[in-house]
């Protein structure tokens, strides 16, 4: 999963804001080193959405796709060059996104990098000092933790793996 497996999964969760229920891996490792060389897998959430994942450390290049299906729509999140993303979103449900509608971003990475970690040190700093809980929690780290278990422990045996 090497070290941007544990943020896609973390943001899909973000987005989804359901319970994940179920993992289904393909896990190839290294042979020399045994580390992860590509994790595909896909997360079946309570309500019905599902996710799909493709990390790997031999593509020729940097990428970054997650597809979330639903009921009524999907989202496509992908990645052009680092730190700009395209999103689309398509709804059956929604007139707003039908047709599909898709939203870039345009950053430079420095500026979205350190915008980004002043804005989330910023607010930890906050709710230590107004006695909150911060946005990102430890039960938000933990499910994370329980679909990367998952997946390995599928990527392992070849079989779905409850949550």
């Amino acid at each position: 999963m090497g070290f941007y497996g544990c943020h896609m999964v973390d943001r899909v969760l973000w987005y989804v804001e359901d319970k994940p229920v179920e993992v289904f891996a393909n896990v190839s490792y290294y042979p020399d080193t045994g580390v992860d060389q590509t994790s595909v897998f896909q997360v079946l959430f309570k309500q019905g959405v599902i996710a799909q994942f493709n990390i790997s450390g031999t593509s020729n290049g940097w990428f970054d796709y997650a597809h979330i299906n639903g009921h009524a729509g999907h989202m496509v999140l992908s990645l052009s060059s680092f730190p700009n993303y395209s999103l689309t979103v398509s709804s059956t449900t929604h007139d707003k996104y039908a047709p599909p509608k898709t939203f870039s971003s345009n950053h430079d990475w420095e500026t979205s990098i350190l915008t980004k970690m002043t804005a989330e040190l910023d607010d930890f700093a906050q709710a230590i000092e107004e006695n909150r809980q911060p946005p990102i929690t430890v039960a938000d780290g933990r499910k994370v933790l329980e679909v990367l278990d998952a997946v390995i422990a599928s990527g392992k045996t070849g079989q779905p793996v409850s949550l």
